[in-house]
């Protein structure tokens, strides 16, 4: 598939993306339609890409030790609204902009520029207004450093007896070594100058951090000042109100 014809479905996805009764029937018969949640899921993670979504994803398996039926990775607000509306409890993470849009831009440079990028950050969490009392909302520097305290929040909300997350070292090891696992199977023939986990390739993480400054640069252009401070304002107002 072409360049051209990859952003062009892509744009298509982002405008459909907010809407379950479109969206949905479409991913579950795409490639991907097993990550969208069914009736037998017991949870739904979802969030802006490169925003915590997979360290969560294996942050909660490694603490529940057994397997559970997810719903994720669709990066789409319709799967959030859906599954709210559903009843499935549901985990949204939310990073500052700058960072995971920076993120995305420079793990696909060729498909996403930081216009498209933080459009895409806009769209995806201004979408969840109407569910924001339905889901558990966690922060990236959360997610990351505390992720107990989001299991903790998990079984506030929805009443579930999931299995709390202790952030140690020794844990967190076992999450990233199960992320990389998984994020290999799964995305094995992707190439990025950015791995999911920091503990995954040292060179590509050593190519990642030359290259970081010059994406963040990219973001620094006057015509963007808008765009950023609109994503920007919306980040404050959600982590404002994070549940962790």
């Amino acid at each position: 598939m072409t360049t051209t014809l990859r952003k062009i479905r892509r744009t298509f996805r982002t405008h459909i993306s907010t809407q379950p009764a479109v969206y949905l029937p479409l991913m579950r018969r795409g490639p991907k339609g097993d990550r969208v949640f069914t009736a037998d899921t017991e949870l739904v993670i979802e969030g802006y890409p490169r925003s915590g979504n997979s360290f969560s994803e294996a942050a909660f398996l490694y603490a529940q030790g057994r397997e559970v039926k997810l719903g994720h990775h669709t990066h789409a607000s319709a799967h959030v609204i859906a599954a709210a509306q559903a009843g499935v409890p549901c985990l949204v993470v939310i990073r500052q902009p700058m960072g995971a849009a920076r993120s995305l831009v420079q793990m696909e440079p060729a498909l996403f520029d930081p216009d498209f990028a933080l459009w895409e950050y806009i769209t995806f969490y201004r979408a969840l207004a109407p569910v924001r009392d339905k889901i558990v909302l966690a922060t990236f520097d959360t997610v990351t450093r505390d992720f107990g305290k989001v299991i903790t929040a998990l079984n506030a909300k929805f009443g579930t007896d999931f299995k709390p997350f202790g952030h140690t070292p020794e844990n967190e090891a076992g999450a990233f070594a199960l992320l990389d696992a998984t994020s290999k199977a799964r995305d094995g023939a992707r190439q990025s100058t950015e791995a999911y986990s920091p503990h995954a390739d040292a060179g590509r993480r050593a190519k990642r951090d030359e290259e970081k400054r010059r994406f963040l640069e990219m973001f620094a252009a006057p015509e963007l000042a808008a765009r950023k401070a609109e994503a920007e304002a919306l980040y404050e107002q959600l982590a404002a109100t994070a549940d962790a």
